[in-house]
């Protein structure tokens, strides 16, 4: 859920920098109630944007905030209420290990890289393939030699705001964190100190992560965005779900967000079928043109209103394929006849899942199974 952003607003002609809702907590809450009554129980809403400048959100160094045209605290705590009554639950998502814009982070607060600029990450033009210099929001990364702190402060104030326990990050734990000025801080302490600080924001929190380093699962409750599809060279012979395979039955895991991928959605949710993993989506609940001209514009297809029909049966056929396998976990993948395009997934309840992404109807293992489709038997 996407909940505020910055864009440019225009007073008598003049520009100036503002604030857009897309997402309030009032709205929210009728999108949830949307899902209950569709039958969808056990969600989990992962709200972006919702803090500190919404979706470029600014370094946390004076407390966590509500971002302005979202509602108030009490809004919130009535979202969070109405979650809890129905099985769902509220994961705010904060950046934890970077921020936008240098306010806030002083020279000690920030890395600093190898050449004594401060530490950037970096978005890619995808058509130039080159960095993006014009991005109007730079992110800074925290200081490791002050992450420590920085996380501690932000979990009190988190605590006294929301007064909730889950909480979800997109960057905390994806990067290992590296400082040369000062007291500098290599990749193997910069190691040791993100995960002691990630380990000590878990203690008493549900953590969610988005595609963290794989010793990072260990302090998170559960886990978005792990990738269900390989970098698609060439040099590659197949694509095979390891980290799935691994995560089975040990963490709670989603793919990237259906709605937001360039392949086939259909094809998305097949691999959600083959790695077991949880269906996720992203939606802003006003018209998602209102990201046009924002740091956001390129999710032009999460508009909620667009999607609100098809949702249901995206889950209602996932329900029926989890409920096959429920309680067991993945004994064995397997390429049918080496062919990349052929699989058959086998439970420890007996359960097979024979896939099929060809362009053609292909029988497997005497199974007969549609283009791009999968056949589940007992």
């Amino acid at each position: 859920m996407l909940g505020s952003t910055d864009k440019t607003q225009y007073l008598l002609g003049i520009p100036y920098e503002g604030k857009q809702t897309l997402t309030s907590f009032s709205e929210a809450k009728e999108l949830l109630s949307d899902l209950n009554a569709a039958g969808i129980s056990n969600v989990k809403l992962i709200y972006s944007g919702m803090v500190n400048g919404g979706m470029n959100q600014r370094a946390l160094t004076s407390g966590v905030s509500i971002a302005s045209g979202l509602g108030s605290s009490s809004d919130f705590k009535s979202l969070s209420d109405y979650a809890s009554s129905i099985g769902a639950e509220v994961y705010p998502n904060l950046l934890l290990q970077s921020a936008y814009t240098k306010k806030g982070l002083s020279g000690d607060r920030v890395a600093w890289n190898i050449v004594n600029n401060r530490g950037q990450l970096y978005t890619f033009d995808p058509v130039t393939l080159k960095v993006d210099d014009e991005a109007d929001y730079k992110l800074y990364m925290i200081n490791p030699n002050y992450l420590s702190s920085y996380l501690e402060s932000i979990k009190n104030s988190f605590n006294k705001k929301f007064g909730i326990t889950t909480i979800a990050s997109s960057d905390l734990l994806t990067f290992i964190p590296t400082n040369y000025k000062g007291t500098q801080v290599s990749m193997s302490t910069g190691e040791e100190i993100s995960m002691a600080a990630g380990k000590s924001l878990s203690d008493g929190m549900k953590l969610m992560l988005s595609n963290p380093v794989s010793d990072a699962y260990a302090y998170s409750s559960s886990l978005t965005d792990i990738p269900t599809q390989d970098s698609g060279m060439r040099i590659l012979d197949a694509s095979i779900p390891f980290m799935q395979l691994v995560l089975d039955g040990y963490k709670t895991y989603s793919g990237e967000s259906l709605n937001l991928e360039s392949t086939d959605i259909r094809k998305q949710f097949v691999q959600a079928i083959e790695t077991r993993s949880a269906l996720k989506f992203t939606f802003t609940y006003r018209d998602s043109s209102l990201l046009n001209k924002t740091e956001q514009e390129n999710l032009f297809a999460v508009d909620y209103s667009y999607w609100k029909d098809s949702v249901p049966e995206f889950y209602t056929e996932y329900e029926n394929f989890y409920e096959s396998v429920k309680g067991a976990t993945i004994e064995s993948h397997e390429l049918y006849e080496r062919d990349d395009n052929l699989r058959i997934v086998t439970y420890s309840n007996g359960v097979k899942v024979y896939i099929n992404y060809g362009d053609e109807a292909a029988e497997i293992e005497g199974v007969s199974v549609d283009a791009l489709d999968y056949q589940i038997k007992k």
